[in-house]
C-alpha cells in the first residue's frame, strides 16, 4: 500500500473513531465510551504532504554475538502470542535489546523518530501527591498490578504499519500496543479510567497499570476489591499480582 493511501485510511479511521461503541456503562449525559480496542493516536494528518510521504526508514542493526539465538526466540514468542506479525510496511524503526531486572530480555523499539511525526496526546497522568491526599481516613490498601499491561490492548489495523520494526530476520509490525509510543501512557490511563469510571476516586485510584484500592475496614476492603475485579473481568483486564497493606 502506498504511503498516501495509508495516511488517508488513518485519517478516515480518526474521523469515525468517535462513533465506535464499547462496553463501558453510560449515563444519560452521553458519558464518554471506552474504546473497544486501545488505540494510541499515532496520527499523521497534521503533517504536510511532503512530511507524510517520508516514512521512518532505518536499516537493521546487528545483534551482539551472545544474543542472536535469544533474540530470535523472543521474536518467535511474540509471533506465537499474536502480539506482532510479519510486515510489508514502508516504515522500519530500529530495535534495541535491554535486560530487565530479573535478567530476562526485552526487545525495545526505538520510536523516537515516529513520535516526532505524531500528534501528542495530553491526557493527564495523576499526580502522586493528589493520590496520597485522597487516601485520608483509609486503613486498608491493595495494589493491583497488570501483567504485560500495554500488550493487553490492540492497535487498529490501519495504524499497525506505522509501528513496523526491522531486525536481521525480517520486518514486523505490532498487533498489540507496544512500549515506546509517545501517546501510549495517556491512552492507557484514559482506558483504565473508563474501565473503573464508577469506582475511581471513591474506592480506587488507577495509575497506568497499577490500581490502588483503599478502604476503612477489612470487610469493606474485601467488597471493594470484589467490585474492582468485576470491572476488570468485564473489560478483559488481566492481573499478575496483588499486594495488601494496612
Amino acid at each position: 500500500m502506498e504511503e498516501n493511501e495509508t495516511t488517508a485510511k488513518m485519517k478516515e479511521s480518526t474521523e469515525t473513531k468517535s462513533s465506535e461503541t464499547s462496553n463501558a456503562p453510560q449515563s444519560n449525559n452521553k458519558q464518554a465510551r471506552r474504546p473497544t480496542s486501545w488505540d494510541p493516536p499515532v496520527e499523521l494528518c497534521h503533517l504536510s504532504e511532503g512530511q507524510q510521504e517520508a516514512p521512518v526508514q532505518k536499516t537493521y542493526m546487528s545483534v551482539p554475538k551472545p544474543l542472536p539465538n535469544e533474540v530470535k526466540e523472543y521474536l518467535q514468542d511474540l509471533l506465537r502470542r499474536g502480539w506482532i506479525m510479519p510486515s510489508r510496511s514502508p516504515y522500519s524503526s530500529l530495535v534495541a535489546c535491554v535486560r530487565k531486572k530479573d535478567g530476562t530480555l526485552r526487545l525495545c523499539v526505538d520510536f523516537r523518530e515516529l513520535n516526532r511525526k505524531s500528534v501528542t496526546d495530553r491526557h493527564p497522568i495523576p499526580r502522586i501527591q493528589d493520590m496520597l491526599d485522597a487516601l485520608g481516613g483509609s486503613s486498608w490498601f491493595s495494589v493491583l498490578d497488570q501483567g504485560k499491561a500495554y500488550h493487553q490492548g490492540y492497535l487498529d489495523e490501519e495504524r499497525r504499519p506505522l509501528t513496523a520494526f526491522i531486525t536481521p530476520w525480517g520486518l514486523f509490525e505490532w498487533v498489540h500496543i507496544p512500549f515506546g509510543l509517545s501517546s501510549t501512557p495517556a491512552e492507557f490511563q484514559r482506558s483504565m479510567e473508563h474501565c473503573l469510571a464508577e469506582l475511581r476516586d471513591t474506592i480506587c485510584l488507577p495509575y497506568l497499570d497499577d490500581n490502588l484500592v483503599h478502604s476503612h475496614s477489612f470487610e469493606e476492603h474485601l467488597e471493594h476489591i470484589r467490585l474492582v475485579l468485576q470491572c476488570y473481568k468485564k473489560h478483559g483486564v488481566k492481573l499478575t499480582k496483588c499486594e495488601i497493606s494496612w
